[in-house]
């Protein structure tokens, strides 16, 4: 019994934490099939670099023959040297075997090897790179669409609020049609008002299921309204520009793709230019004609490519201007940075004064509703005053509770837009 206890405790523990965002997000990491891509991309690109070392190391081939005759070989003595006929000796009758190894090791090329492993290397690190920018695109993502079923979920609790509000009233309402007080209108305008929040209830809970189905396919995980909790608030560090233009994949992919570039000239470069190559080669045979049995020939020298139609030059070339183009799109996407960042930071500032001001709206708003009811009680005001006061609360206190929400996601996304990943967030 105890287990099952245990058992059901640390089950409703993993459900009320479901769908908290840092949750769902590290879900998201480890199921979305397009981080997952970019991650086995970074495995073929570890492969792609062992491979290119490999240009290092020599070339070691090996062949092992065996010679079948398929008729007796002969040598044949021309008429009129020793007899007045041809004459046809025999060679051998033996079959036989060859086995040679061979060694070929290429020593310097003028950094054409060299350039090609760091290109290897630089297209390993594009790859990681991108997993992170994958990550950071799935978290600003996931973040939008768990910021929409908080805006939603928020404005459902306000209307539920003001439905449990209206309940009440009603009841007191009713009594005071029964004692003739108030007229039948007033009744039916309240009825009316609670009507028509169920029907905007019932059209947010519609959104709100589309959102949380968005939410499961970037996250990988089951959500329900009732699990989506509020944000946690964050502090940005100082200075977000300047951190993006340090920390921004788009930048750093750019920046590696332009060196990578100007390597692949180099190689081309290289292609025109002396190679120092070594060549060690063994043989064996048990040709019973061949008198030594066994050899090694070394071979060292100079190889280069006389003429290739300017093949190479030209490519390397074109490497170059991609290169320079590269560096142009470095230069325009790092203005589009500074610029994105400079707006986020003016929707937040935005937000952060729609906040001060919807606090202040809703504490009126608040302080109206109490009054205003206390006051319709006595009969002062009429049931046209009661649902003004009830749907002026409803709107403030959802424009509070929104603008809290839409606040912290706004610091958030800005982290997420300039932060380096690994980096953990702040609390205030």
């Amino acid at each position: 019994m105890r287990k099952i206890t245990v058992l059901v405790l640390l089950l409703f523990s993993f459900l009320l934490e479901a769908a908290d965002f840092n949750t769902l997000l590290e879900n998201a990491f480890k199921n979305n099939k397009e981080i997952q891509s970019a991650m086995k991309e970074v495995k073929s690109s570890e492969y792609q670099v062992k491979s290119v070392r490999s240009l290092y190391f020599p070339d070691i081939e090996a062949g092992y023959f065996k010679v079948i005759y398929d008729k007796e070989p002969l040598v044949v003595l021309p008429a009129g040297s020793f007899a007045p006929i041809d004459v046809y000796f025999p060679l051998t009758d033996d079959n036989f075997t060859n086995f040679n190894i061979t060694l070929n090791w290429l020593l310097y090329d003028f950094g054409g090897r060299s350039s090609a492993y760091k290109s290897a290397k630089k297209g390993f690190e594009a790859a990681i790179l991108n997993v992170n920018l994958t990550k950071r695109q799935v978290a600003i993502n996931l973040l939008d669409r768990y910021t929409d079923a908080l805006t939603l979920k928020s404005y459902i609790d306000v209307i539920n609020h003001s439905i449990d509000a209206i309940n009440s009233h009603l009841k007191d309402i009713k009594e005071f049609r029964e004692e003739g007080f108030v007229p039948k209108s007033d009744v039916l305008r309240i009825e009316a008002l609670k009507l028509n929040l169920e029907a905007q209830k019932a059209e947010l809970k519609g959104k709100l299921k589309v959102v949380l189905g968005d939410i499961e396919r970037i996250s990988f995980t089951k959500v329900n309204e009732d699990d989506i909790s509020p944000l946690k608030d964050i502090k940005l560090w100082k200075e977000p520009v300047k951190l993006a233009l340090e920390n921004r994949e788009e930048l750093k992919l750019l920046k590696t793709q332009s060196d990578v570039y100007k390597l692949k000239a180099k190689i081309e470069k290289s292609l025109n230019l002396p190679q120092l190559v070594a060549k060690v080669e063994y043989n064996d045979t048990t040709n019973a004609l061949n008198p030594v049995k066994s050899n090694t020939t070394y071979y060292v020298g100079v190889k280069f490519k006389i003429f290739d139609g300017m093949k190479s030059h030209y490519n390397k070339k074109r490497y170059l201007k991609l290169s320079e183009k590269t560096t142009d799109l470095y230069d325009d996407t790092k203005e589009k940075i500074k610029i994105q960042i400079e707006n986020e930071l003016e929707t937040l500032n935005a937000l952060k004064k729609q906040y001060k001001f919807s606090k202040k709206a809703f504490e009126a708003a608040k302080e109206n509703y109490r009054v205003v009811k206390l006051q319709f009680k006595e009969h002062i005001v009429s049931s046209v005053d009661l649902k003004d006061a009830i749907t002026d609360l409803k709107q403030n206190e959802a424009n509070y509770l929104i603008t809290g929400e839409k606040l912290k996601a706004q610091k958030i996304k800005i982290l997420w837009l300039c932060k380096k990943l690994g980096e953990e967030t702040h609390e205030e």
